[in-house]
């Protein structure tokens, strides 16, 4: 039983150490690079909803970016409720598969109030 506990514990320190350097290491890569997949996700998201007009789907694609940048450097939970709030509401502009420049400028005042 006891060199059980024992091996449990040294596995657990080795795990923890490798997880510390890996982290310390390599922290803000991978930061980055999972923070561009969300990114990308994101805008792949956009692109389900076919957008008729390019240039339209390329402002709302750069808005997009911009407010995940923003929200980036936020807690996750609040970020989270943020996202989920401007990506709803982008849904419902999206619902005849066109954004008007009211709409633009509505998403444009949600990013400024965060």
């Amino acid at each position: 039983m006891f060199g059980c506990l024992r091996r449990f514990i040294v596995l657990f320190v080795v795990i923890f150490a490798i997880g510390y350097y890996v982290f310390t290491k390599y922290g803000d890569e991978i930061y980055a690079n999972v923070k561009r997949t969300v990114i990308d996700f994101a805008l792949n998201d956009l692109e389900s909803y076919n957008i008729k007009d390019q240039e339209t789907f390329r402002k709302l694609s750069l808005l997009t970016e911009e407010y995940l940048d923003k929200l980036s450097e936020e807690d996750f939970s609040d970020a989270y409720d943020k996202t989920k709030y401007f990506f709803e509401e982008i849904k419902n502009y999206l619902s005849d598969n066109d954004i008007t420049e009211i709409e633009f400028e509505n998403l444009t005042k949600i990013i400024e109030n965060e």
